[in-house]
């Protein structure tokens, strides 16, 4: 269909249905204690940083661990872990609006971040070009982003713009890559590994216009 094999489908299957399970737990979330206790992890920037990164990107690895080992229970472990990282950080940004509001920011953000990946895609099927190189961009961004939310959070607040841009484009360069890589992997992995990895990559885009979308939100209830 639409000449996808199988394996197309099934990554575009995994990262699509992780997609949408997460904006359903961002949903739920929202309205729970979870959602205030990452509101405190992030009133002081790099706390909230530190903490979720390291759930991100343990969640990551584990479940790579477990696809990659056929190890089911780990596999699912990780992913737990994104859910649970990339809910609470959706729904701490949610919090902050009024319920009604909450499905016409997520629905708003799933159209933008979906024009967002199409965009991406259209870009790496348009290119020849390796994009290698793509995955080292978004580690730089994130290093650098890391230096900067730490300053921004004890010496200079303005700096912490600077450090949500930089995270964005991590993630944007992520996506470019896993989106790549998943269409040139010649290594045979399993497509379910690719899945996740374009998931952990849509959904660091998604939270980031998420915040947007609810800045706006809150701006126009304030006219």
């Amino acid at each position: 269909m639409f000449g996808l094999d199988t394996r197309d489908r099934t990554i575009i299957g995994v990262a699509s249905g992780l997609v949408i399970i997460n904006i359903l737990v961002m949903f739920v979330l929202a309205v729970t204690t979870f959602a205030e206790i990452a509101l405190l992890a992030f009133s002081t920037p790099i706390l909230g940083f530190v903490i979720y990164g390291a759930a991100l990107t343990g969640g990551q690895y584990i479940a790579d661990i477990g696809i990659e080992t056929e190890n089911t229970p780990l596999a699912t472990a990780g992913v737990v872990l994104l859910q649970a990282g990339f809910g609470t950080i959706g729904a701490a940004l949610l919090s902050v609006l009024p319920r009604e509001w909450h499905l016409i920011a997520l629905g708003a953000t799933a159209v933008l971040t979906t024009l967002f990946t199409v965009v991406v895609t259209a870009y790496v099927l348009w290119t020849d070009r390796s994009l290698e190189h793509w995955r080292m961009y978004a580690n730089y961004c994130f290093g650098a982003a890391f230096l900067v939310v730490l300053v921004g959070s004890f010496v200079l607040t303005p700096l912490l713009l600077l450090g949500f841009l930089l995270t964005f484009a991590g993630f944007t360069f992520m996506l470019g890559f896993d989106i790549w890589h998943a269409m040139t992997d010649q290594t045979g992995k399993n497509p379910w590994w690719h899945g996740v990895r374009v998931y952990v990559a849509v959904m660091g885009v998604f939270v980031h216009i998420l915040r947007i979308i609810v800045r706006i939100l809150i701006a126009l209830a304030s006219e």
